[in-house]
């Protein structure tokens, strides 16, 4: 319109009926149009009466200083010559394009080019005018023609794609890099609105930000939205979008800068989906742990569950010897089994340490009793010795502890095909309150090469990493190894040279108990005893010995059976006999038992008594062992207190009262206690009959349900005092049935207690199992004192806790306080802070849910309806967790035509459990 030919005006008639000409309206829209040329208009009189806006910018005059003044008063024109131009005007009625001297505020005059007409309007004459500037202008003029240039110069090269827009959105100027980005022509683009480049969704997007921009005027910054092509491909911008205002302030459009951030966005997209892959991909990996552990851990049930009721039975000591080493290895399998599932801990940095107080020695015996049997097949000598300056009593993870030397000794025993493996204990330093002890696992295996020392203790990482290794394994065990060492405040390293054997060092820092247990005095026969102590191999024999020298025994060594004979007679003829010879059962040229033999033979030695020791436990080694009248047959590595306790009895025929207990029988109920009836839910055979005779000799009955469908039925037939509940079982895993109990318990005013069992034993297993509605968490393999212990105490708290509960209280429909006490352990006093923190802020919480729902805000009332009816699950309040819920649900489905019935019932609900929480916190306040 600002570009409409000054002919073309003068072309309109005048309006009727005293209303303003088209022509007038015309006129004064095209004149408040901020474009070339400059327009005037004045009265007859001369008095300006309305200018356009290039008007204003090129003379720099402001409204108010133009309008109602004469063309003559502020001297705006005069013709080449100095003529009057207003009477040339009136004289010609209208001229074209005449060469001008204009002058704005600056007083400075410049060429221009003037056509004017005289037009009437409603029977008045109005003089219309069109300046166009021919140059030779001011110097402010020529200064602001140069900032444009540069302006525009600029916005040219810009890599960036600049644009405006008018109010409605249409393109009014562009860049060149507008083009190139949209892939449209100029004039495509000219006038083509935003609503033609976007879909539906990213419009809308787009409409609400430039709405903002255009109520507040306040640009935005980094709007991301996605464009579509003229060639219908896609592409992502980064745009800051600001308002463009007239001179008078009024908003006239929008201008605003995009970056292409297509590649940006395509990456955060790839990296999205590769993130959703990776935790798509850990998922999966944590199921199939999770799978792994239960295929394990039941069958390892019942090895150790049976192994451990075949303990409590009477057996002889051999049996009890053999079953224990059974056991042992049982434990440390099922220790390899938590290492693995360990792992995820340790790459999620969430591997702790469980401190409690130990014992090391036993510790160390233990880890070394499980693995004998591998050492024992390769013919490897498996030797412990921790130095008597190592304080017995500790504080530490001694399962930990375990863990790191099984994963070293597990590694020596792989790579080594003869000789020895020691284990060896020394102190590196200590103070009044800790310990730092030094380790060593030293083998006389393969080597390491000194460039893979350090690589051995990273992530799948190992000395051998040809693809056709002789040697198996993940690579994961150092790794752990090393973590756990650091988790110990310690370090560990390696020395080794190629065929020379290795020794893994590392250090751990451990507490000291306060005060040594006493222990058991030395028996006085033991003292300056001589005993002969005959093994092939140096290292036992140097570690026997001194372990005797320790006792304040006198010991002797021999290395083979020659030797060991040629001693005793010297010792026979010298009238000072050894009284008691140690035997290896396994040496070159003649074994113990060929050297008791021969001792038997010759009367002179046939008086000592013998003690054989072996590597393993081979079939017949027992039976040779009473044959020849053998004292005592102990297996390697041995344990130092039942080494002390076998000489004792070799020595004095007595048995002799351990240093350390042995596995206590299970106990019988305590006096006055009764029996539990025990619904145990289990769906495998084997753990049914161990779990059954296990409560049964504690007293306990036990009624077995094959699946969780089978054990809900009996929990709705007859009330149970504990519930056992397996985690995963066919027809109805155990999460199921435990919230199906749960609801035919609703509204009883009773809970059974249910003690989850589980074979899966993944972090987060026992928080789920609390929050599906358990009451105590058990991993399998069940251990009997474990077991029995959290069927005793749940079972107690749950008594003791309803007694308090209910002493003197009328239970009210609303809640069920027997399980909101049983949440917070049967603390009264807690329960009553928590019943007037609740009524405290109740009033605020449910103004607003009212709030939004007369809002009709679906976002703000399910926010409110969920905060609330977590604070209602603190005290079991079903009714009102339901109304609650209901809110909750309507609100994010986004359908409130039912919200008036539903918060009726809210608001009823929360009377009624208003008025039990305020008797609640008076009864049970004990202020």
């Amino acid at each position: 319109m600002a570009n409409l030919p000054l002919e073309t005006l003068t072309q309109f008639e005048p309006g009727k009926d005293g209303e303003p000409a088209p022509l007038e309206r015309l006129i004064f829209k095209t004149l408040n149009i901020s474009a070339q040329p400059m327009l005037v208009a004045t009265a007859s009189t001369g008095c300006i009466v309305e200018v356009n806006e290039s008007f204003l910018l090129a003379t720099g005059y402001s409204r108010d200083e133009v309008i109602g003044r004469g063309i003559g008063e502020i001297e705006l024109w005069n013709s080449a010559d100095g003529g009057d131009l207003t009477r040339l005007i009136k004289e010609r009625g209208s001229i074209r394009r005449l060469e001008i001297a204009f002058q704005g505020k600056s007083a400075q005059a410049r060429r221009a080019l003037l056509s004017a007409d005289i037009v009437i309007i409603n029977g008045e004459d109005r003089l219309l005018a069109a300046i166009e500037n021919l140059g030779g202008s001011t110097h402010a003029e020529e200064a602001l023609r140069q900032s444009e240039e540069r302006y525009l110069s600029i916005i040219g090269e810009m890599t960036d794609t600049y644009w405006e827009t008018d109010i409605a959105g249409n393109f009014t100027f562009f860049n060149d890099q507008v083009p190139i980005a949209q892939r449209r022509s100029k004039e495509e683009l000219i006038g083509l609105n935003n609503r033609e480049y976007m879909d539906e969704e990213t419009s809308k997007k787009a409409a609400k930000v430039f709405k903002q921009v255009y109520r507040t005027g306040v640009p935005v910054k980094d709007f991301e939205y996605e464009m579509i092509r003229g060639d219908g491909t896609r592409w992502f911008a980064e745009t800051t979008v600001s308002l463009i205002r007239d001179s008078e302030g009024r908003p006239v459009g929008f201008r605003g800068i995009s970056r292409d951030i297509t590649e940006r966005k395509q990456a955060e997209m790839e990296l999205q989906r590769a993130k959703e892959a990776a935790e798509a991909a850990n998922r999966a990996k944590s199921e199939f742990m999770a799978n792994m552990s239960h295929e394990i851990r039941t069958p390892m049930n019942g090895i150790i569950g049976m192994t451990e009721l075949t303990l409590d039975t009477d057996l002889t000591s051999e049996q009890r010897e053999y079953l224990g080493m059974v056991y042992s290895s049982a434990e440390s399998l099922l220790a390899v089994i938590n290492d693995i599932l360990d792992f995820s801990k340790i790459e999620a940095g969430k591997l702790g340490l469980d401190l409690a107080p130990f014992e090391i020695r036993n510790c160390l015996y233990e880890v070394l009793k499980a693995l004998a049997f591998r050492a024992a097949e390769k013919g490897l000598e498996l030797i412990c010795y921790a130095e008597p300056g190592v304080p017995e009593l500790l504080v530490g993870d001694a399962g930990r502890l375990r863990q790191i030397i099984v994963n070293l000794i597990g590694n020596a025993i792989k790579f080594t095909a003869k000789g020895e493996i020691l284990l060896r204990v020394e102190m590196e330093s200590q103070t009044e309150e800790e310990a730092c002890l030094h380790f060593k696992v030293t083998d006389t295996g393969i080597g390491i090469p000194e460039q893979k020392q350090i690589a051995i203790f990273e992530a799948f990482s190992q000395a051998d990493t040809s693809t056709t290794r002789k040697y198996g394994g993940t690579g994961l065990g150092l790794t752990i190894c090393a973590r756990l060492v650091d988790m110990m405040k310690g370090r560990i390293w390696v020395e080794s040279a190629v065929g020379s054997g290795s020794t893994f060092h590392f250090t751990a820092l451990v507490g000291k108990q306060p005060a040594e247990t006493v222990r058991t005095a030395l028996p006085p026969e033991l003292r300056d005893l001589p005993v002969l102590v005959v093994d092939d191999n140096a290292s036992n024999r140097q570690i026997i010995e001194e372990t005797l020298a320790h006792w304040n025994m006198k010991p002797a060594t021999a290395s083979g059976g020659q030797a060991a004979l040629i001693q005793m007679e010297m010792r026979r003829e010298a009238g000072k006999p050894f009284p008691l010879v140690v035997l290896d059962s396994h040496m070159p040229e003649m074994d113990g038992f060929a050297l008791a033999e021969e001792m038997r033979r010759r009367p002179g030695l046939a008086g000592a008594a013998i003690m054989m020791l072996s590597p393993g436990a081979q079939r017949g080694d027992a039976a040779r062992c009473r044959e020849l009248g053998v004292s005592a047959h102990l297996i390697k590595p041995i344990e130092h207190s039942q080494l002390l306790d076998a000489i004792v009895e070799a020595v004095s025929g007595f048995p002799h009262r351990r240093l350390h207990s042995v596995r206590p029988a299970l106990d019988q109920p305590a006096n006055g206690s009764r029996g539990l009836r025990v619904l145990l839910a289990e769906d495998n055979v084997i753990n049914q009959r161990l779990a059954t005779r296990l409560l049964e000799k504690r007293g306990h009955i036990a009624v077995v349900a094959n699946n969780g469908r089978e054990a809900v039925r009996a929990a709705a037939l007859e009330r149970f005092d504990v519930v056992l509940m397996d985690v995963q079982m066919p027809e109805m895993n155990g999460f199921d049935a435990t919230a199906a109990i749960r609801e035919q318990e609703r509204g009883s005013g009773r809970r059974t207690p249910i003690i989850a069992m589980t074979a899966h034993a993944m972090k987060g297993d026992r928080e789920r199992c609390l929050a599906a509605g358990m009451d105590a968490y058990l991993a399998k393999p069940l251990y009997a004192r474990d077991l029995l212990a959290a069927i005793e105490t749940v079972s107690r708290e749950f008594s003791e806790s309803e007694a308090r509960a209910s002493e003197g209280y009328e239970e009210s429909p609303c809640l069920n306080l027997a399980e909101a006490m049983e949440r917070v352990d049967g603390d009264a006093d807690l329960m009553a802070e928590l019943a007037g923190l609740f009524l405290d802020q109740c009033g605020e919480m449910v103004s607003r849910i009212g709030e939004a729902i007369r809002a009709g805000d679906c976002g703000k009332l399910e926010r409110a309806a969920h905060a609330f009816k977590g604070a209602v699950t603190n005290f079991c309040a079903g009714p009102l967790f339901d109304s609650a819920e209901r809110l909750e649900t309507m609100a994010r489905e986004g359908d409130l035509t039912l919200c008036d019935e539903a918060w009726a019932t809210l608001e009823r609900d929360t009377e009624a459990l208003k008025l039990a929480l305020t008797k609640i916190r008076k009864d049970f306040s004990f202020a």
